[in-house]
């Protein structure tokens, strides 16, 4: 998305692989945006912000694929070139700021040690920052692409680069990869806080801390998939290989595939290198009741007993 496209004879057939990758992804993706609105037919936050962070992803990706894939040829207008730009840094932006909204939620609940909250009217809050930051920084970028007295060529024109995208080095630096790195890196320091306050409260085995740590294990598989491509777009920077551009290219194309596979994996199989196959299932709220009404019945026959044995 970021670096010249090779343009030889085999340009179609390279099309046709970025097509058939970028296609895997949207469908993996709207099958997940179908089984989740399907399955929780009654709006939750978590699930909201989940949604959202699809939706982005997916949106991202489709500009991806008409911006730089379909742009192989040069034959995007250019006023039609910086939109397709602008839209694929908001809707890039935008996935990190959803998935650090979901990371927040999620420790937010694990610190205050309570179930996550599901409370939709907390959502405004999470979408003026999902949604905002992302339009603030791309608004910003066309701004300065408008002021001539910078002399700054921000987008660059079909004529002259085979990508739709921001080609101007300080500010892409500034207005994308620097707070997506940062982002990247928040999410790092929430997954180890949520998992170091799970371990040390001791109470791995209660039906709370297992739904917190099946979504704090789901902020660590999204931070990999996610960040390991701008781990990647960083070397590529950083080298003059041709090698290391492609692989970042078709790390972006399956993205949607390993989000998805991602928050499909079992927490089970984590659950059974920590624990082994006898872990026991965490209490449902009638399991506690039961145990409580037990505990109960025992202390109250332990009192007649004593009392009968009096004089």
């Amino acid at each position: 998305m970021l670096e010249r496209h090779p343009t030889d004879s085999s340009t179609k057939e390279v099309q046709f692989y970025n097509y058939a990758l970028l296609s895997l992804s949207g469908i993996f993706i709207i099958a997940n945006i179908v089984y989740i609105i399907t399955r929780y037919r009654r709006a939750r936050l978590t699930e909201l912000l989940m949604l959202c962070f699809l939706i982005s992803l997916l949106c991202a990706l489709l500009f991806y694929a008409i911006g730089v894939v379909s742009s192989l040829g040069g034959q995007i207008h250019v006023m039609a070139c910086e939109a397709i730009a602008a839209l694929l840094q908001f809707f890039f932006l935008s996935t990190m700021t959803w998935a650090s909204a979901f990371a927040y939620n999620v420790t937010n609940a694990v610190f205050a040690n309570q179930l996550i909250s599901n409370s939709c009217k907390t959502f405004k809050y999470y979408a003026m920052y999902g949604l905002g930051t992302p339009f603030l920084l791309t608004l910003i970028t066309a701004v300065l692409s408008q002021i001539s007295q910078f002399d700054i060529q921000v987008y660059q024109h079909w004529s002259l680069s085979t990508d739709c995208f921001v080609h101007n080095e300080i500010v892409r630096l500034a207005l994308f990869l620097i707070p997506i790195y940062m982002m990247i890196t928040a999410n790092v320091i929430m997954t180890i806080l949520c998992i170091q306050k799970i371990v040390r409260s001791g109470s791995i085995q209660s039906s709370e801390t297992d739904r917190n740590m099946k979504k704090t294990v789901t902020i660590l598989k999204l931070t990999i998939c996610l960040g390991s491509g701008y781990i990647l777009l960083f070397f590529a920077y950083m080298g003059t290989d041709q090698t290391l551009w492609n692989v970042f290219n078709i790390f972006v194309e399956i993205q949607g595939v390993l989000v998805v596979c991602a928050n499909i994996t079992s927490w089970s199989c984590l659950s059974r290198m920590c624990y082994g196959t006898r872990r026991p299932a965490p209490m449902t709220p009638l399991t506690e009741i039961r145990v409580i009404n037990r505990s109960h019945r025992r202390e109250s026959n332990t009192s007649d007993t004593s009392l009968g044995s009096l004089p």
